[in-house]
């Protein structure tokens, strides 16, 4: 039963995690050197599979049936729910649309907006196409979006006009020019 797997999986950490790795099917181009090193405590937070080389989107991508995939809720919108299937035609149109401004494995995005659906699918599709996404909330003010954004070197700045957050409305327009101006795009 359950505390047998609990105390197994404690006592064996190593086996359970290739265990767990198998049988979640995770496709990889490179399988992992050492699941984790024991000799590290825990609160040092030691390296996990090492070595290993996957796209995080492509093990999720891999389904594409009518399964419930994605919930996007929130202040601005009604409930939305989107199944394996809609994500990965979302996702598909999004790469597409990066991949005509010359997006390429390698090259960074990076996102200045709220947890919303857009999000979801630019992120899936930037890490589909191999580049690199590094992101900001939009709570952040201009000069801490720049201090994390501006060494990048991005290909693409993708952000919002507003939100919503405890039912105000935030414009961005203005912290926005401020970080369009401070940031470098290649």
């Amino acid at each position: 039963g359950y505390e047998d797997l609990y105390k197994w999986s404690v006592e064996n950490i190593c086996e359970f995690w290739v265990e767990l790795w198998d049988f979640l099917g995770i496709i990889y181009s490179r399988r992992f050197d050492t699941v984790v090193d024991l000799k590290v405590p825990m609160s040092s937070l030691p390296k996990w599979f090492e070595g290993a080389k996957l796209n995080y989107a492509e093990n999720i991508l891999k389904y594409r049936d009518d399964r419930l995939a994605l919930i996007i809720d929130g202040e601005d919108i009604e409930e939305e729910t989107y199944t394996f299937a809609q994500m990965y035609e979302k996702t598909r149109l999004y790469a597409a649309a990066f991949r005509k401004f010359g997006l390429k494995k390698g090259d960074i995005v990076i996102c200045h907006m709220s947890n919303r659906r857009e999000a979801v699918f630019a992120t899936q599709a930037v890490i589909s196409i191999g580049a690199i996404w590094t992101a900001a909330l939009p709570m952040l003010g201009a000069q801490a979006v720049l201090q994390r954004f501006r060494q990048l070197n991005a290909k693409i700045f993708l952000s919002e006009d507003g939100y919503r957050l405890d039912g105000k409305d935030v414009d961005m327009l203005t912290k926005l020019a401020e970080i369009v101006e401070g940031i470098k795009l290649l």
